[in-house]
């Protein structure tokens, strides 16, 4: 029997024990006097109230279960599409340059390989991040915690999408600054690599700008895009695991998890990402981080009380 069904049987009885109780208030079994009947039927009026409100909090549980498990029905289809669309393509190539070779140029040849390497990367990508997403979900995270100086990061995110935003004829300034902060660097690499990815996948022309501030105690890492926007109502929930929001035109696609997944790592560190965005005009995501990890101070927290971490 499920969750659902004792559930109903459970309110099946209580019905039940309800229409005796009612039977009682009316004689059925014998006279009662009226303060009984009035204390009887108090408690049968109480009992329905919560009867109702019981049964309006299951209706709103199995509405969100039947969301979560469309959801989840969308995220595998999405997943399926994205894995098959850079497969298809470098498939395609691969077969194309097997059976043309011998009419194929050197430039030829050399413009499909690099079609087939960024197909590969753009799997690699998807890979990576589904198996991220799933250690995280299953509470295997793993940090390995330094100082290190965050122009490193900016300069491999630059080298990463400098060629994608040419081809795209998209402008990418990052503003590379010079100061050092106490994180897990690949934790760091992976949430900025998921923002502008993003900027780069819905924006069609203008810029990406990566800009960054620091005070004394946090810095803000912030990615800014002339792409197509999100909607208002989407804004809200765009945070939240398996939701893309709606993407306009359905110009891209993706798993819906890189978001969810980014900002939980963020917060694991101590920081959060933030979103302003209004559609046609573009987007800004700006990520917060304290300059020492919070890792880092739970950890010293847990060392000065001598307890073991």
């Amino acid at each position: 029997m499920t969750n659902i069904s004792k559930i109903d049987y459970q309110f099946r009885e209580i019905a039940n024990i309800t229409n005796i109780l009612h039977m009682v208030t009316l004689g059925y079994y014998g006279n009662l006097d009226d303060p009984a009947k009035e204390k009887i039927q108090q408690a049968l009026n109480l009992l329905n109230i919560t009867m109702d409100d019981a049964n309006s909090e299951i209706q709103k549980i199995i509405l969100h279960d039947q969301n979560l498990l469309k959801m989840k029905d969308e995220f595998i289809s999405n997943v399926n599409h994205e894995l098959r669309t850079p497969l298809t393509s470098i498939i395609g190539t691969t077969d194309y340059i097997i059976d043309t070779i011998h009419k194929l140029s050197e430039t030829d040849i050399l413009k499909r390989v690099k079609r087939i390497k960024t197909s590969s990367m753009d799997l690699l990508h998807l890979v990576n991040e589904l198996l991220d997403f799933s250690k995280f979900e299953a509470g295997k995270l793993s940090c390995n915690l330094c100082n290190f100086n965050i122009q490193q990061i900016l300069e491999k995110i630059k080298d990463t999408f400098e060629g994608f935003c040419k081809a795209k004829k998209i402008n990418l300034h990052v503003d590379i600054q010079n100061f050092s902060i106490e994180h897990d660097p690949d934790h760091i690499y992976k949430i900025l690599v998921n923002l502008v990815s993003n900027a780069y996948k819905f924006t069609e022309s203008g810029e990406i700008r990566i800009e960054t501030i620091k005070s004394s105690d946090f810095c803000q890492i912030s990615v800014k895009d002339t792409g197509c926007g999100i909607h208002e109502n989407d804004l809200e929930n765009i945070f939240q695991r398996f939701n893309q929001g709606k993407i306009q035109n359905n110009k891209a696609n993706g798993t819906g998890i890189g978001l969810h997944y980014a900002n939980n790592l963020a917060q694991k560190h101590g920081g959060k990402i933030s979103v302003e965005s209004k559609l046609n005009h573009g987007s800004c995501f700006t990520l917060t981080l304290p300059i020492i990890s919070q890792f880092k101070l739970q950890q010293k927290e847990v060392n000065q009380n001598g307890i073991k971490t």
